[in-house]
């Protein structure tokens, strides 16, 4: 069951970091503004984070905390078509004039697929878009992206471990720019059991200077994989932006839990309004 995670993931720190930057000149640009939130639900407050669609707290064995972003049963049984998502509640400012951020995203989660079920779906995701998008549709758009995969101006990480038509044929991460047809995929090795039932640990950065996106996952504690792609991300986000993390089911199902979750950002002054020419 979810709720009860195997004894060596017990001693992990469910805490979620936001180091906002939240000017808008570049001369404002070097100023943060640190929240810090607790997945401990005895410790208010929450308003770092917000809980979307089907998201919701559980506690596990020993009494800790995490999210779990898709229905389960009673008997933590996962459910068909359900989406949930958590984002930082602080708009995050991405670019502005003459100024874009960097930042690094750290995340560990586990899908737990139910004990009849070889085939789970349908992943989670991380995403960065605009302030006023609305939730997206469940199964394979992850509860990001609209029911034809598609969402404007909206930047994402997929960990997806079933195949759909427009998936490569194995369990996989994709970098999603604005759809679900990844522009980049990484294989997570040979065996097809690779994502699933065992604590994934990713993390995504982005360098403003290099328009470096570039993606550790490590499964378990001995797989390592990492990719990267070249991306101006101001040229994708508006100016104003939320990010955080999704997770979806359609016909087929998986128990999706967030663990832990830590996104920090610097601000970068550049020179053009627009666009990484050099860092000055």
């Amino acid at each position: 069951m979810a709720a009860s995670f195997p004894q060596t993931l017990i001693p992990l720190v469910c805490s979620i970091t936001f180091l906002l930057a939240l000017a808008t000149t570049p001369g404002d640009a070097t100023s943060l503004t640190g929240h810090t939130s607790s997945f401990n639900q005895k410790s208010p407050p929450w308003n770092s984070v917000i809980l979307e669609g089907d998201a919701h707290y559980q506690t596990d064995s020993n009494g800790d905390d995490y999210i779990s972003l898709t229905k389960t049963d009673e008997s933590g049984k996962a459910l068909q078509y359900s989406a949930g998502r958590v984002y930082n509640a602080k708009p995050l400012q991405f670019w502005g004039e003459g100024m874009q951020i960097d930042f690094e995203a750290t995340m560990k989660f586990i899908i737990f697929p139910n004990s009849d079920d070889t085939d789970p779906a349908d992943g989670f995701c991380f995403f960065i878009e605009p302030l006023e998008a609305p939730m997206g549709a469940n199964g394979s758009s992850f509860g990001v992206f609209d029911s034809s995969g598609k969402k404007a101006s909206t930047f994402a990480i997929e960990f997806d471990p079933y195949i759909n038509t427009n998936d490569p044929n194995y369990r996989h991460v994709g970098i999603d720019i604005e759809s679900t047809d990844s522009v980049v995929t990484m294989k997570l090795g040979d065996d097809a059991d690779e994502l699933i039932g065992i604590l994934v640990t990713a993390q995504i950065s982005y360098k403003a200077a290099t328009t470096m996106i570039n993606v550790k996952v490590t499964i378990g504690r001995s797989k390592n994989y990492e990719m990267s792609y070249l991306k101006d991300l101001s040229t994708v986000l508006p100016q104003v932006v939320k990010c955080g993390f999704s997770a979806a089911t359609g016909g087929q199902v998986a128990v999706h839990d967030l663990i832990s979750w830590e996104f920090t950002t610097t601000p970068n002054t550049v020179k053009g309004s627009r666009g990484i020419r050099q860092v000055v």
